[in-house]
């Protein structure tokens, strides 16, 4: 490896030290050339040569290195010390009858070396200049000029000590200054990274606020605790009407983030009791418990916010520490800007999930209501002749639910049709879409269903009703009922149209209501037989 040059910072004593020499220089020439007209300083011409020779030889030797960075101040000051100090009082002390004084300089060079240099270094220049000083009275051999020179060496001797004092004291001021400047910087610099992340947060949280849709919202309040706050992982759990069970929504990481259809059960008991490790939770400590505000576990590697909004306990949100050694304190802070605004945001989404199913689901029955099967119905069909699919409707009908009502009263009616409506659930798949056609008619859509696959579907509900005892009330606890059900298969040449298809199940239906009930109906041909018109509904 090649010797690397050090470059030197320059500094703007190191020109004044240098201007000194040439003007120390000029003034010895001054006194050379003119020296009759300012004899008064007592300089000699072999005087005046060595401080020329000295200085501009001095300087001119250390001006390329001066200029390339690679001599500092101290190494000009003790030049300076050595050229225009000592060795001019020892000029003066070899030439005869010649005396300068240079006590200014000595003082001067003791101020800069104190600031600059440590003070071991200090102290030996100090005694440097205490014995060329010695050297300069050494001539005049007089007791008077002893005296003199004691004074002021003594003088110089306590005004270094004053000197280094001040500075001692000044270098410890500017060092507290120093740190306490670094720490109301550090204090700064961490108060704006704090507002900053604070900011980012409440606009964060104010998109949460604009968002309804509740998978939406699930998946902004994930992203928030791992993305802004950091979380290892966060779970979104909501509320069962209970109060004593949580469905886990959805959960994620940095990575990954998912919001489940099928939701995860969890009672609020097991969740606080795996939380803090307490074999004696019930299910009233559980619920008070979360509603005093966000809780840490003991090592703080976890924590669960809970979601409350109107007074009112909807969910809780369970985050899990990146680090080792759990949340920091200043977390809990955000974790309270969080929780208010995902509460509110999640209160919004399930009012308006309610009000959409409201709009789209029957109240008694839970299923689809009629507005919502005519626009599923139009959208089949439109998929039907784009793809060339297969597509069939049933429309089911209680036989004799007139008598029902009659005989038991409409609350039995109603206990009935909800007991119906879980059968029929029962018996199609998750694609087929149940709708409660109006009064004690029902209907479903078969997607990609032919004809005879409908037929089975059809068949396996008009048995399973028949064969099942339903439980209405305790007047009608055995109560057994039959349905007739009618047929309808979309055809692009026959069948077009919604409406068509409505119109031909319904025909179908009205045929296997007049011919016997209990049966099932396509294109006004049974395909069971198994009742009479005058079949009775057997009532137990």
């Amino acid at each position: 490896m090649g010797n690397k040059q050090i470059q030197i910072t320059k500094d703007p004593l190191d020109n004044l030290i240098l201007l000194s020499d040439f003007l120390l220089a000029a003034l010895a020439a001054l006194i050379y050339f003119w020296g009759d007209d300012i004899g008064g300083y007592c300089f000699s011409p072999p005087l005046c040569s060595a401080i020329i020779l000295v200085n501009l030889s001095r300087t001119i030797s250390i001006l390329p290195f001066h200029f390339k960075g690679k001599v500092g101040s101290n190494a000009i000051l003790v030049n300076f010390a050595a050229s225009n100090i000592i060795f001019i009082n020892f000029l003066e002390f070899v030439i005869p009858n010649h005396q300068i004084y240079f006590e200014p300089f000595y003082f001067l060079l003791i101020v800069f070396t104190t600031y600059r240099w440590k003070p071991k270094k200090v102290l030996y220049n100090t005694l440097l200049i205490s014995f060329a000083l010695f050297l300069s009275y050494l001539p005049s051999k007089g007791f008077h000029s002893l005296i003199s020179f004691t004074i002021q060496f003594l003088f110089i001797w306590l005004f270094y000590l004053f000197i280094k004092s001040m500075l001692e004291r000044f270098r410890s001021s500017q060092a507290k200054l120093m740190e306490s400047m670094d720490s109301l910087n550090k204090r700064t610099w961490e108060l704006e990274m704090a507002q900053a992340e604070t900011e980012m947060i409440y606009n964060t949280v104010a998109d949460i606020a604009g968002t309804l849709n509740f998978k939406e919202v699930v998946e902004k309040i994930i992203r928030i605790a791992t993305h802004l706050l950091g979380a290892k992982t966060c779970k979104v759990c909501r509320l069962l009407p209970d109060g004593l069970y949580v469905n886990i929504v959805g959960e994620g990481n940095r990575k990954t983030l998912e919001v489940y259809d099928k939701v995860k059960k969890i009672s609020l008991t097991e969740l606080l009791r795996d939380f803090e490790g307490n074999e004696m939770v019930t299910s009233t400590m559980a619920i008070s418990t979360l509603r005093k505000g966000i809780i840490l576990n003991g090592n703080r590697s976890q924590a669960i916010i809970p979601l409350i909004v109107r007074e009112k306990f909807i969910g809780l949100i369970i985050l899990e520490s990146v680090e080792a050694s759990g949340f920091p304190a200043e977390e809990k802070r955000e974790f309270t800007i969080l929780g208010p605004a995902a509460s509110m945001a999640m209160d919004n989404a399930i009012l308006l999930q309610k009000a959409e199913e409201m709009a789209t689901v029957d109240e008694l029955t839970g299923m689809y209501n009629f507005r919502y099967f005519r626009e599923k119905l139009q959208s089949e069909v439109q998929r039907a002749i784009r793809y060339d699919l297969e597509l069939t409707i049933l429309i089911i009908d209680i036989d004799f639910f007139k008598k029902v009502n009659d005989t038991y009263g409409h609350q039995a009616g109603n206990m009935l049709l909800q007991q119906l409506s879980g059968l029929l659930r029962r018996c199609v798949r998750d694609v087929d879409i149940l709708s409660r056609y109006g009064g004690e008619e029902f209907v479903i859509i078969l997607p990609q269903t032919e004809l005879e696959a409908a037929e089975v579907v059809a068949e396996r509900i008009r048995s399973e009703v028949e064969n099942a005892v339903f439980e209405c009330g305790p007047e009608a606890m055995e109560l057994k009922i039959t349905v007739s059900i009618g047929l309808g298969c979309f055809s692009k040449e026959i069948i077009k149209t919604p409406e068509a298809l409505i119109e031909e199940a319904d025909t179908n239906l009205y045929t296997a209501k007049r011919t016997g009930r209990n049966k099932i109906v396509y294109n006004c041909a049974d395909f069971n037989a198994c009742a009479t018109e005058e079949s009775p509904v057997n009532y137990g």
